[in-house]
């Protein structure tokens, strides 16, 4: 980019949550490192106790902290002037909602439209920041969605330009990779059968009580499931329905996991079932994909883009789910086909691709400034 002043990113959001928006940040930021773009500064919290920003700042991104907390009622004020101090040439916003006040042109990435799919599982503090979306959106200069299903669910419901709505995947990080250990597996977590792994938050759009309800009609006792991921919304009815099937003894709670163990848990799993409603994008199918495990995941939203035609996919009831595994339990050919195509599915995603084409965003936007 021709322009020396910075493009700043709104990098706040590791310092809160693990989940997808914060990984989002910490990948697109290592990409633009990677690919060395100049001029790039990150705005980390003021609370980030993490180190992860550390290897970035010696790779040539500018780290400064923000004192605006995320998700704070004068956020969409606050924060834009804060950034402001660095004279900015664009301001990258990452959660769905745009500025309050514009001091240069504005990037926003839409991650998927759950706070309007299933507003009843966000606080009503969530609903009034997310509300803001429908006002904030029309006014940027371009928006970044992060799967085609997401767009097109965007443009149908907000009156927006689609000229200035653009695609950037998400990238896959390098540590997904084969890394099978059985025994490893049952020291850490007390897995000492084979296993289905389901990751994400146990909330009511995962779909999980209809992945109990397959694993039961399998008649498998043999088979347990894993589940990787802290209780969400509706986690009630998933317990409650794996104690109504008389399957806690086959179900195990792993909660949160740390990063460098997931690609264990992945590689030693005999499939990753991921039977989600409703993504925006889907990190779990991939990084299984990249450490060798076959997939099943429901054909819903952004999963069949994600996934292409590596993945066993199907229906989310538990008919479907369960003729899924049935699928890759019994057919050996099947899951070595799914092996290897998972693999290569795994690697069109990486984020120096995802910062290179979030770069493209950026000039395109300064080309029109």
């Amino acid at each position: 980019m021709a322009d020396k002043r910075p493009v700043v990113i709104d990098a706040r959001m590791p310092a809160y949550t693990g989940a997808g928006i914060a990984r989002y940040v910490q990948g697109l930021l290592s990409g633009l490192a990677e690919v060395g773009v100049p001029n790039v500064a990150a705005l980390i919290a003021r609370r980030e106790q993490g180190s992860w920003w550390q290897t970035l700042a010696q790779r040539g991104i500018r780290i400064r902290r923000a004192a605006t907390p995320c998700h704070h009622p004068l956020e969409r004020w606050a924060f834009p002037l804060e950034a402001s101090r660095l004279h900015p040439a664009l301001l990258h916003l990452v959660d769905h909602v745009g500025p309050g006040i514009r001091p240069c042109p504005t990037i926003v990435t839409v991650h998927d439209l759950a706070f309007w799919r299933y507003p009843w599982t966000h606080s009503p503090a969530s609903r009034r920041y997310y509300a803001a979306a429908a006002v904030t959106l029309p006014a940027a200069n371009a928006i970044i969605c992060v799967s085609g299903s997401v767009r097109d669910e965007l443009l149908r419901t907000l009156p927006l330009r689609p000229e200035r709505v653009f695609v950037v995947h998400n990238g896959l990080d390098a540590r997904f990779r084969p890394r099978r250990d059985q025994a490893a597996v049952e020291r850490q977590f007390g897995v000492s059968h084979p296993y289905i792994l389901a990751v994400g938050t146990i909330e009511e759009r995962k779909n999980l009580t209809a992945l109990i309800d397959a694993l039961y009609q399998l008649e498998r006792p043999d088979i347990h499931l894993a589940l990787v991921g802290a209780d969400g919304w509706g986690s009630d009815a998933v317990w409650r329905a794996a104690e109504e099937r008389g399957m806690l003894d086959r179900i195990h709670r792993l909660g949160r996991v740390s990063d460098d163990d997931l690609p264990l848990l992945y590689s030693s799993a005999a499939i990753l079932a991921f039977p989600s409603r409703y993504e925006g994008f889907a990190f779990p199918p991939l990084e299984a994909m990249a450490c060798g495990t076959p997939v099943v995941a429901a054909h819903t939203s952004s999963l069949p883009e994600v996934c292409g035609d590596a993945a066993e996919l199907t229906a989310p009831s538990a008919e479907g789910i369960a003729a899924g595994l049935a699928h890759l339990l019994d057919d050996a050919s099947r899951r070595e086909e799914l092996i290897r195509r998972g693999r290569q599915q795994a690697r069109h995603f990486s984020w120096q691709r995802c910062a290179r084409e979030t770069l493209a965003v950026y000039q395109g936007v300064l080309d029109r400034a």
